[in-house]
């Protein structure tokens, strides 16, 4: 694994059978501790339940962020295994481990198994992972884990960058709610009725998003704002308020003003919860999780998953944002081909 830190120091080796856990602490000042455990799963189906009862003691044992990686030798869904060879019983006693540490699984950028038998035919599983609770994904929200090649070994490498910066540059979000407020049709045809002489189709097709997407933004930070700023400041005030009514009584104003800021913190924390399903897809959200650490966890998850890091064009590895950006415009420059005016038309 890979770390984009200066110096860490370790302490506190606990061995095991399957397991080794350490301490890791980063001597700057905006670091705190947390654990590192690398496991190596047996392979003897008899030993699989004391394997995962060891890893429920190291996260007993170990402090609040906890991160385990390694050859865990299981699978726990069927698009891990190439084949419908597969062991329910183990692969449900694994799940329910992961579900009772309440583990996210860090994405795997690269290859969809790790790890082949090397046969003619042959059987392929990802049983190489990396684990993480929700207070060590806070910490490093840019991680990337992706896979290298395997070389000799029957195992592709992973590595494992805790600290990137790919999201650095914000993106444009286009959020559904826009469509139901007033003013938003009109702003994204009046940016898309833009006239630009002497470029070609796709050309014309990229700036028409591009003035789309900036004019959609000015006019939500206008209009819109930032939802969560005002959701904090409609409850810090409200929560003054309440702190001011144990020792007075409120004035009319007083009264009717905290009776509207409820109202509209109602619907601030209604259009917040709608816009953090969209962005995450859980499917079975309920009341009250889009408040919870782990829902925006997996908004995060799946912008990391969607994330592209490099492009293969013609023969070449292309890394950066201009390189990839270029690529992506000649090949569909190349697909949709150039403009000429046609005889017929319906």
């Amino acid at each position: 694994m890979a770390w984009r830190q200066n110096a860490w120091t370790a302490s506190a080796h606990i061995c095991h059978r399957f397991s080794v856990s350490v301490n890791l602490k980063a001597v700057d000042s905006s670091s705190s501790s947390w654990t590192l455990a690398v496991v190596y799963g047996p392979v003897d189906d008899q030993l699989k339940q004391d394997f995962l009862d060891e890893l429920r003691m190291i996260h007993a044992q170990s402090l609040q962020a906890l991160l385990v990686c390694g050859d865990f030798n299981l699978i726990y869904q069927a698009t891990d295994k190439n084949n419908d060879r597969l062991n329910l019983r183990t692969m449900c006693r694994f799940r329910r481990a992961i579900d009772d540490l309440v583990l996210e699984e860090l994405y795997i950028h690269g290859r969809l198994y790790t790890w082949s038998n090397e046969r003619r035919h042959p059987t392929m599983e990802r049983i190489d992972r990396a684990f993480a609770t929700v207070s060590c994904l806070e910490m490093y929200t840019t991680h990337h884990l992706r896979t290298l090649p395997s070389d000799s070994s029957d195992h592709a490498p992973l590595l494992l960058q805790l600290c990137m910066e790919p999201w650095a540059r914000p993106r444009f979000r286009f959020e559904p709610f826009w469509m139901r407020m007033d003013g938003s049709l009109e702003t994204v045809a009046q940016a898309w009725e833009c006239q630009v002489p002497n470029v070609d189709a796709c050309r014309l097709l990229d700036i028409k998003f591009r003035r789309t997407a900036k004019a959609l933004q000015s006019w939500s930070m206008l209009k819109v704002g930032s939802i969560r700023s005002q959701l904090f400041m409609t409850r810090e005030i409200i929560a003054q308020l309440d702190k001011a009514q144990e020792s007075r009584a409120l004035a009319m104003d007083e009264l009717a003003w905290r009776r509207e800021l409820k109202c509209h913190s109602l619907g601030l924390a209604s259009l917040a919860h709608t816009i953090a399903r969209h962005r995450s897809r859980i499917r079975y959200l309920e009341d009250g999780d889009a408040n919870t650490k782990f829902f925006h966890l997996q908004a995060c998850h799946r912008n990391r998953k969607s994330y592209i890091p490099t492009l293969l064009y013609e023969g070449a590895w292309v890394s950066s944002e201009e390189d990839m950006e270029q690529a992506v415009y000649s090949h569909y420059k190349r697909i949709l081909g150039t403009p000429y005016q046609r005889q017929h038309s319906l």
